[in-house]
């Protein structure tokens, strides 16, 4: 029995209890009491307090007019230490509300006890017991329904109204079990209603039936259509469908399905109070997959009748009775398979579902059976994207407070991402903040390496060839351990197979999800971009509204074509992600983890100082110009890619810089990578240290653990990543070296002086081919010392360009921020600069390699000597490479060898004007022939 104290909508919330206890206080006066309202004592307000007309016993009467709020114990002790403070006689608590689960357990304790006449507890049935027989109404039994027709109409449990406007008795009509209208009688006398004006009246007010239209002839007309559909959450045909993975497709989470049927368990076995769980995570980490293989799992993992679950698709929701009929449908399903008993099931009771007489008994039966039952929302957040969607939440809402008020073997689940904002003042954010304790939370995490290498296995299985390991890393490493991600890019691997593209060229080509997107609607006719448009703009948008707008045969091209989805009639984008992309042109912010394949930096930007947006050029190309080998080309091309820093139209022959880019120079392209690698997740972490502490390469070690938890490396991979990145964070500005020490300090500009001197190779990793004669490397050395730190342009007037940049390999001089060549070596004395070149030269291998062939052979030619160290190095130098590059390492060893054997520095050889008084070291080498083939800095 259910008693409803109504009031006009915009009503002070006190309205209700006047009604209430104005109806109180009629009943106790039948009953010989006079009654005061409102009454005002020490320590309290008193609803009512009523004297005995004959006895003088006075009792105090608390009225609660609950309708959705159910009454806790601690309402009951408040009022009985009322009682006794104020030494009343008696005491009367009258609610219309439901009792909780304490509050049932006091009333049961109290009646037992020997002074339980001092308070008397009045429960809706009690109330209407009471009013019965005391003829204030009539029983339901009175009211003659007008029902006459339709097998499949029945009508739901009784609601005593309580109003201003008077007592009435309502019930809801049935269609299949689904309430459709409502029916009012007078409650005085049992008549029908048919005054349409008090009607109107009822309904603008908190009624639990208000939304339901009023008996009469044309709305019985109107509900002869059968159950409003529920989609259930499909699965896909094969892997490549964008739909959720079939469960034999599905991998890993399988702690995260443990858990869940944990819980199951636990409620099946009483040994939890929580009945809500919520499946989170960000958009395409796999929620809906996640919730087809749950429902998979309850069919074949777990004993016949042990558990069921039904799960829905949200998007196909039109309006409040979707939920109603996804119980239904639910239950009915369970029925089916054996679960709960045969009854037929109905929600008699519109103010709470789950206490409806037939679905209170069949779950009743579930838990004596210790089965459960478990009905999941998919695509939640769908109900708070559109004002017009928000009376489905509010349903949904009021059904989830059912299951955790019944904490009965009845579960349900939401599934919802986490990467949409909710407003503050929206009633969705409110209730998940205050549920957060009430229910059990299932994050999903991107992909572990292991779990994203069998999805990679069951898409190569659909291929006619195997994915080549350069792209299998590639579409690992770039795909994060986001399924949604790895399966788009998959999906598209597929798609350049079958058009004859190679897997090379796929290899150095960008595969950034936004263009893949973009290729998506390219494709499409004006009207079907139209259409595309439209759905995603009304999402769900209506089938019938769409079809009139466009017609049958572009939304068919467009479900063939699996851009568009049909649920019940809604239509929607296959994906939300790529229906997000179409509305505001953004896709899910993924975390930046990238960890560059260039050996270093330097080595990053001599292949970018090669390169315009005017004219393309190839790996081979590219590789001859730096004179690396062509796979370390390829490892810096697929960096500059992740960077935005170069296009790849066409795979490999096509290589170009991003028209964005305007400058090219080594400040500019440095600072670029900053703004890449700021958003970078270790610089990110890193930031949250205390920069007062040194970083420590376990420290970094594990913090590219942590953001890359798909990558499987042993422990000397990630110290070599570590390094990397430090030696990267440093150059860009992120990272401050003291010594030895690296501390976290964004410096907010790019550094151009402190190059790492931790590196296993040396700085730029390159090989020293002696761009410069070393007396012009001491000239420009001079300069410089002599003259304090020049801009760039004046060196590289003074003809001092590749001598600065020997230099700079030197360690003797550095690139300042404000692109400055200034001293590190600090000294202008002439001998102590020609011996720190000296000893730099000789330092390097492909000059100790010069100096071997020389001893070997003292008239080994120029040309010779560079095939030797392109061979050393693996490099395919041309011809003329050879012969510059030989001659330059040949000048350079000769000094040594000849510095060496006269145990002193000679004077270096080299253009350069000599002394006037021509007080020169003697010569031990011929170098006069060594310049015939050089260019002016020799």
């Amino acid at each position: 029995m259910h008693i409803e104290v109504i009031a006009n909508s915009d009503s002070p919330k006190k309205k209700q209890g006047d009604v209430l206890e104005n109806f109180a206080a009629e009943w106790l006066r039948i009953y010989g009491y006079s009654v005061t309202k409102n009454v005002r004592k020490t320590a309290s307000e008193l609803d009512l307090l009523c004297n005995d007309t004959v006895s003088g016993k006075q009792i105090y009467v608390e009225c609660k007019a609950y309708n959705d709020t159910t009454l806790s114990a601690n309402d009951l002790m408040k009022m009985l230490g009322t009682i006794n403070f104020h030494e009343y006689k008696e005491g009367w608590f009258i609610s219309t509300g439901g009792f909780g689960k304490d509050a049932k357990g006091f009333v049961d304790d109290w009646e037992k006890r020997t002074n339980h006449e001092k308070l008397s507890i009045f429960t809706p049935e009690r109330i209407v017991d009471r009013i019965i027989n005391a003829n204030i109404i009539v029983p339901q039994t009175s009211c003659i329904c007008p029902i006459t027709t339709g097998k499949d109409f029945s009508i739901g449990e009784w609601i005593l109204i309580l109003s201003e406007y008077g007592k009435y008795w309502a019930t809801s009509v049935l269609k299949n079990g689904i309430p459709k209208c409502f029916v009012l009688f007078s409650a005085e006398d049992g008549h029908l209603i048919t005054d349409n004006e008090l009607i109107v009246k009822i309904k603008a007010t908190s009624f639990s039936l208000k939304h339901l239209g009023y008996w009469n002839d044309f709305v019985i007309s109107e509900v002869q259509d059968p159950l409003s559909p529920v989609v259930e959450v499909e699965i896909g045909e094969n892997w490549s469908d964008y739909r959720p993975a079939r469960p034999e497709h599905f991998v890993g989470r399988k702690k995260d399905i443990r858990d869940l049927f944990g819980l199951i368990s636990d409620v099946k076995n009483k040994k939890t109070e929580t009945r809500v769980f919520a499946i989170k995570g960000d958009s395409g980490i796999g929620k809906s997959s996640f919730v087809a293989k749950i429902r998979e799992e309850a069919k074949v993992s777990h004993k016949p009748n042990n558990v069921f679950v039904y799960a829905v698709d949200m998007r196909a929701a039109n309006d409040t009775s979707y939920i109603e009929c996804a119980l239904l449908q639910c239950l009915r399903e369970a029925q089916k398979n054996g679960f709960g008993n045969n009854q037929l099931l109905e929600l008699s009771n519109q103010s709470n579902l789950l206490e409806s007489n037939s679905i209170k008994s069949f779950i009743a039966e579930c838990g004596r059976k210790k089965q459960a039952v478990v009905l999941i929302l998919d695509q939640f957040e769908e109900l708070y994207s559109k004002t017009k969607l928000f009376p489905i939440f509010e349903a949904a809402s009021s059904l989830m407070y059912s299951v955790i008020s019944a904490s009965s073997n009845f579960i349900i689940g939401f599934a919802w991402k986490t990467d949409c904002s909710i407003p503050q003042d929206h009633p969705a954010y409110y209730l998940w903040h205050k549920l957060s304790d009430l229910r059990y939370e299932i994050n999903l995490r991107p992909f572990s390496h292991q779990d994203a290498e069998l999805s990679l296995n069951m898409f190569e299985s659909e291929l006619p060839e195997k994915i080549r390991p350069d792209l299998r890393k590639y579409l690992l490493t770039n795909s994060q351990g986001y399924p949604w991600l790895l399966k788009k890019l998959c999906i598209h691997l597929g798609q350049q197979l079958s058009n004859g593209i190679s897997q090379v060229e796929m290899e150095n080509s960008s595969l950034d999800i936004a263009s893949l997107f973009d290729r998506d609607l390219n494709n499409l006719s004006l009207k079907e971009t139209a259409c595309v448009r439209y759905i995603a703009k009304n999402a769900p948008a209506d089938w019938v509204e769409a079809l009139e707008e466009y017609g049958h045969e572009i939304i068919q091209s467009l479900q063939n074509k699996r851009l568009i989805i049909r649920r019940g009639d809604k239509l929607n984008l296959y994906w939300d992600i790529f229906r997000d992309y179409v509305v505001s042109n953004t896709i899910p912010d993924i975390p930046f983890n990238y960890i560059p394949q260039s050996t270093s930096i330097d080595g990053l930007l001599r292949v970018c100082m090669q390169l315009d947006n005017l004219e393309g050029k190839t790996v081979e190309v590219l590789a001859e110009e730096t004179e690396f080998k062509t796979t370390t080309v390829r490892n810096i091309i697929h960096d500059l890619i992740q960077f935005g820093v170069i296009k790849s139209e066409t795979g490999v022959s096509d290589i170009l810089l991003a028209e964005s880019i305007t400058s090219v120079d080594e400040r500019s392209f440095l600072l670029i990578l900053r703004s890449v690698f700021k958003r970078h997740q270790l610089t990110i972490e890193l930031a949250k240290l205390n920069a007062g502490i040194p970083l420590r390469q376990d420290e970094i070690i594990a913090i590219l653990k942590q953001i890359m938890p798909s990558a499987k490396h042993d422990h000397k991979t990630w110290a070599i990543y570590a390094n990397k990145m430090r030696q990267w964070l440093i150059r860009l500005g992120y990272l401050r070296v003291e010594g030895d020490l690296v501390f976290y300090e964004d410096r907010g500009d790019v550094d151009l002086l402190n190059k790492p001197t931790f590196s296993h190779q040396k700085p730029g990793g390159l090989v020293f081919i002696a761009d410069a004669a070393p007396a012009k490397v001491q000239e420009a050395f001079t300069y410089i010392a002599l003259n304090g730190s020049q801009p760039v342009i004046v060196m590289k007037n003074n003809g001092f360009r590749n001598a600065c940049s020997v230099l700079v390999r030197f360690g003797m001089l550095a690139l300042s921020n404000s692109y400055y060549f200034e001293p590190v070596f600090k000294s202008s004395v002439p001998a102590e600069i020609l011996e720190k070149i000296l000893n730099c030269a000789t330092n390097e291998d492909s000059v100790r390699i010069s100096i071997n062939a020389l001893k070997e052979s003292p008239h080994i030619s120029a040309a010779e000597i560079g095939d030797i160290v392109s061979q050393k190095y693996s490099r395919k130098w041309s011809a003329t490479s050879k012969l510059r590059i030989g001659g330059g390492l040949r000048i350079w060893a000769k000094w040594v060898i000849a510095s060496q054997n006269a145990n002193q520095i000679i004077a270096p050889p080299g253009r350069i004007s000599v002394t006037k008084d021509n007080d020169q070291q003697p010569l031990l080498f011929d170098f006069s022939n060594d310049f015939e083939h050089e260019d002016k800095n020799y």
